[in-house]
């Protein structure tokens, strides 16, 4: 591996086990290879500060490429409403909606002090291995000197265990890209921006113009156009929502009808009242005010493993107050009918519960 020192900043060099071009599945998120638009950009941070500059010139560009990729999914509605709840729940949206990144968390675990600077695979895989928390949860300070900046006291295991939940949520990889020609730049943009070395200097192309490129950096102004010829090194970074089958959430059949719908089930009572009001359903409500369960439950749906519909039962109201002592069924075994595929000439529209 060679990882000989080219300067401030940015190093050049692969690790031993990188992935060559053209290993990770391709896919078309941008068709014009355009990520310079103001949607996608992320928010603007300077690794310069009033101290010095902190050299993390990787680490921001190794964001800033993730940051762009988040931005573009949010924008144009690829990511799903449960990845996109979960990245504001824990704090990951900033200013106007964008996925803003502690450059912090990830510039003191990868060892950018040490080194005076980084390699991209080395910050790429402490990526994959740290995982990436909001920089709401440990902001950069303006007045803040070199030690203070990687002082790794800082990092908490709330930092840690939150890096480590992203990585439930999202999936991290990267490749080298070894053909250079002008045309798989351009295609390759199609997927994703691409995180390139020019001397001493890491970056992100998001454009190229042939033999010029437009580049997100991180000095001020953050957009920038430089020849592509002056690119040493490229590498893409990928980013992926993790798609699993939300265990609260199941597809049911009614058993009588060919009506489908979506079947939620609601964490506390606070959440399921929302969901109702929303809806537009009325709240019956005890003269104190409480929930009237008896007349707020409509039915009773029984659902097997294979989240198929056994029995459904309207009219009967099974649901007691909170308070009250709840007197179990006696289960009765019962066959799961055969659930025929919904018709397509059918009209009707799915029931939901």
């Amino acid at each position: 591996m060679d990882n000989e020192i080219i300067n401030n900043g940015a190093f050049e060099g692969r690790g031993d086990t990188d992935f060559a071009g053209g290993t990770l599945p391709f896919e078309v998120r941008i068709p014009d290879s355009d990520w310079n638009k103001a949607k996608y950009l992320p928010t603007g941070e300077d690794q310069y500060g009033r101290s010095g500059d902190k050299l993390n010139c990787v680490t921001q560009s190794n964001h800033n490429s993730f940051e762009l990729q988040l931005n573009q999914m949010i924008t144009d509605k690829t990511i799903s409403v449960g990845h996109l709840d979960w990245l504001s729940k824990n704090g990951y949206l900033g200013n106007h909606s964008k996925v803003n990144f502690s450059e912090k968390f990830n510039s003191i675990l990868n060892k950018t002090a040490e080194y005076k600077g980084n390699w991209l695979h080395k910050v790429a895989n402490d990526s994959r291995k740290s995982g990436l928390i909001p920089q709401s949860l440990l902001p950069e300070l303006v007045n803040e000197d070199w030690d203070t900046y990687y002082n790794k006291n800082q990092i908490i295991q709330e930092m840690r265990d939150l890096g480590k939940e992203f990585l439930t949520m999202f999936d991290i990889t990267y490749e080298w890209i070894n053909d250079i020609n002008i045309e798989n730049i351009v295609e390759q943009l199609q997927h994703t921006p691409i995180q390139i070395i020019i001397p001493n200097h890491a970056i992100v192309e998001i454009l190229s113009k042939k033999a010029l490129m437009e580049y997100y950096d991180s000095y001020y102004p953050y957009v920038k156009e430089k020849p592509q010829s002056k690119v040493t090194s490229y590498l893409k970074l990928v980013i992926k929502p993790i798609m699993t089958n939300p265990k609260e959430i199941k597809i049911i059949k009614d058993a009588n009808s060919n009506a489908v719908g979506i079947w939620y089930a609601a964490k506390n009572p606070e959440e399921l009242i929302a969901q109702a009001k929303e809806a537009g359903f009325i709240i019956p409500l005890n003269p104190d005010n409480s929930l009237s369960w008896r007349k707020f439950i409509q039915g009773e749906l029984k659902i097997n493993k294979s989240m198929g519909i056994i029995k459904k039962i309207f009219n009967k109201v099974i649901a007691v107050e909170p308070e009250e002592e709840i007197v179990p069924t006696p289960e009765v075994e019962e066959t799961i009918p055969d659930v025929e595929e919904p018709k397509e000439e059918t009209k009707s529209t799915p029931s939901f519960l």
